[in-house]
């Protein structure tokens, strides 16, 4: 489901009140993470989360393997175990990179991989949250 205009707006308007100011983050391969103004970082978490909650949205919809499948039934599993393979590099990918991302806010990412709720929440240094679970800050389209 996406996000209304709303929700998006009010993401922006959170992460710019209650993230930390930008500081200089080396991250992987010794690479400095690029400046962004905290209106990038919020729209580039929102990017993020709409790939990350339809790679879990795909692991949850998986078909299980089931015996006596036809030929068709076994093609379309393969297929599928193809696509989940892809997907959890893909994942790893994602979260490593808002990791980086966040610590150069002095943020960090709270992952759940239940597609039914937000998937990736935005830990703020002064512990401002907005979901029930007291753990961040949900990105709306995650």
């Amino acid at each position: 489901m996406s996000a209304t205009r709303k929700e998006r707006e009010e993401f922006v308007s959170l992460i710019a009140q209650h993230a930390g100011e930008f500081v200089q983050f080396i991250g992987a391969n010794n690479r400095p993470v690029p400046y962004c103004t905290v209106f990038q970082f919020a729209r580039r978490l929102m990017r993020y989360g709409a790939t990350y909650i339809r790679i879990q949205e795909d692991a949850c919809n998986a078909p299980h393997a089931r015996y006596g499948q036809d030929e068709y039934n076994a093609r379309m599993q393969r297929l599928w175990e193809a696509r989940l393979a892809r997907n959890e590099k893909k994942e790893a990918r994602i979260e490593q990179r808002l990791k980086e991302l966040c610590a150069a806010f002095g943020c960090a990412p709270v992952f759940s991989g239940d597609p039914r709720g937000a998937t990736i929440k935005i830990s703020v240094p002064d512990g401002f949250t907005n979901d029930w679970g007291k753990e961040g800050i949900c990105v709306p389209t995650s």
